[in-house]
Order: C-alpha cells, then sequence, then structure tokens
C-alpha cells in the first residue's frame, strides 16, 4: 500500500501509567511516505518509520498528565538522512495537507482521557 489508511489506538482510558498502543497499518516504503511524527498534548515526542515492517507500524505510549483528555496527533514526515541540527526532517509538518512533497497522507488524532487511580 502506498499510504496509510487506517489507524487504531487500544485503551482509551485510564490512570497515570497506563500503556497503550496506537496501530498504523498501510504506511509507505518511501521516504516521503515512512515516517509519522508522534506528537502528545502539543509536544513531539517522536517519530515512527514503517521502512522495514511492510507497512505496519505499532506506537507503545504511555499514559502523561493531569486528569482530564490528552491529545495524540500523527503527522505524516519526510526521511531526511542523517540527523543534523535543526532536526527539521523530524519536526511534525503542521502544514502538511498543502505542502507534503510526496504522497497525500492523512494526520491522525486520537483522544486518551487520563483518570484519577
Amino acid at each position: 500500500m502506498d499510504q496509510a489508511h487506517r489507524a487504531s489506538a487500544r485503551c482509551r482510558r485510564g490512570p497515570v501509567g497506563t500503556p497503550f498502543t496506537v496501530h498504523l497499518k498501510g504506511v509507505g516504503w518511501t521516504e516521503t511516505a515512512n515516517i509519522y511524527t508522534v506528537v502528545y498534548d502539543n509536544s513531539y515526542i517522536g517519530y515512527a518509520c514503517a521502512f522495514n515492517s511492510q507497512g505496519d507500524v505499532r506506537i507503545p505510549l504511555q499514559a502523561t498528565g493531569e486528569p482530564g483528555w490528552h491529545f495524540i496527533d500523527l503527522y505524516p514526515a519526510i526521511y531526511g538522512g542523517d540527523e543534523q541540527r535543526p532536526r527539521n526532517f523530524l519536526i511534525p509538518p503542521l502544514s502538511y495537507a498543502a505542502d507534503h512533497p510526496g504522497e497525500d497522507l492523512p494526520r491522525f488524532r486520537y483522544a486518551f482521557e487520563v483518570t484519577e487511580e
């Protein structure tokens, strides 16, 4: 498949420390389609790459923050090779819908409710 077309998140609520997984299926293999940046509550926390996974990516996360709703966003990014400063190729491209240089890729958004103990 050439683009991510389905994503799911298991476990949508729990106390701080609750592990959960975001699962992407159909992620591409090219340098413009194989990376998604991960943003938790508007803060970049990393990226996931599908290059060697046949488009099947599982992102293990752990609930953090105060009780209430927290948001996980996945933005298509671009593999840029060797890491250099600034890490432009790992910064979530918030304008992905207008100017992603490769395929027309979706953004995914999930919500997780942190509960009291």
